[in-house]
This record gives structure tokens, sequence and C-alpha cells, in this order.
């Protein structure tokens, strides 16, 4: 019965998140200016790949953080390097990195249009710098100002969680906003060279 249960609870889980990827593959798609022209089944299919491949991203850099974890745990003082800020440097470094990284590739892949590396990286570093900076003003937030819980009782996680959900998905579409202005003033430029010919 437990195992049923579970079933259903993961199953309802990839489906909700596969709900909200297909929000932000709208919203992607819309920055970029694509029309959406895939057939429904084939965009609930790629909404649910996109889950399960962003899980396994998420579950690498988990993994990724848990061994920086560990070395910083080392002896490392006879290697001539300091544990403390190998360990918050280590960890910074690896956060910009994965962060970097997933957005990266869900510009890259989320778009019905292929676009180069060198349209999308420009949005992908500004959308990752605004969310780090974001999630540290988020727990000093948390942390020092904001007492939610006498205002919102056993909901408060609830609430921080949409909250953050909500910025994410902001910061993603501005991100997806400048890697488009990128485009377009390439194509404009590109229009300019074959009229002066």
């Amino acid at each position: 019965q437990r195992g049923a249960a579970s079933i259903a609870s993961v199953l309802g889980l990839l489906w909700s998140a596969s709900k909200v990827f297909g929000a932000l593959n709208r919203g992607i798609n819309l920055a970029f200016g694509v029309p959406e022209g895939r057939p429904f089944y084939l965009s609930k299919l790629r909404y649910f790949a996109m889950t399960v491949g962003l899980s396994l991203l998420l579950l690498v850099a988990v993994g990724a953080s848990t061994v920086l974890d560990l070395v910083s745990q080392l002896d490392l003082t006879r290697f001539g390097f300091d544990g403390t800020l190998f360990a918050s440097l280590g960890g910074r470094v690896a956060s910009l990195v994965s962060i970097f990284t997933t957005i990266t590739l869900i510009y890259k892949v989320v778009p019905y249009e292929r676009h180069a590396w060198r349209d999308i990286l420009p949005g992908a570093l500004a959308a990752t710098l605004l969310f780090e900076l974001g999630k540290a003003l988020f727990v000093l937030y948390l942390g020092n100002v904001g007492n939610l819980e006498a205002v919102y009782g056993s909901l408060t996680s609830v609430i921080v969680l949409l909250l953050w959900l909500y910025f994410s998905a902001r910061v993603l579409l501005f991100g997806a906003e400048i890697c488009a202005l990128r485009i377009d003033d390439r194509s404009k430029l590109t229009r300019r060279r074959m009229s002066a010919l």
C-alpha cells in the first residue's frame, strides 16, 4: 500500500513539474519570438523529458556539492591550502557553474529554433548572476528581516517556495529576453551587411 502511494506521489510530482516546464517553455519561446509548432502529445513528452533531464542535472550538482564538502573536511593545510577558504570558494564556484550550465542548457534546448552558443551565453550569464544575487538577498531577507511564520503560520514553506519559483521564472525569462535581443541585433547587422553589398 505504501509502495503504490509512493509511486503515485512521484508520478504526481513529475506531472506537476512538467506543467511548470510547459509554462517556462511557452514563455521562453515567446521571448525568442518562436511560435509553438509542435503537436500536443509531442509537447507533453518534451516537457516530461525536460523535467527528468533537469532533475538528473540537479542530482549531479548536489553530488558535486557533496564531494566538495568531503574534500573540504580533509586536512588540506599540508598541501598549502586553507580548508575553510577552499570550502567557501569551492561551494560558490560549484553553485555558479551548475546554475550557469543549467540555464545555458535551458536556453539551448527549450526554444523550437536552435541558436548559436555565442547568442545564448550573455543571457545565461546575466541570468546566473541575477539568480545568485537574488539567492543571497533572499536568504538574507528570510534570515534577518522576514518573520513569515508569524504572518502565514504553517503555510510559510508554501509561500516561500512560491516566491522563489516566481523569482526564478522571472530571472529565466529576463535572460531569454537578453538572448533574443542579441539574436535580433545580429540578424539586423547581417541584413545591413547584405544590403551594403
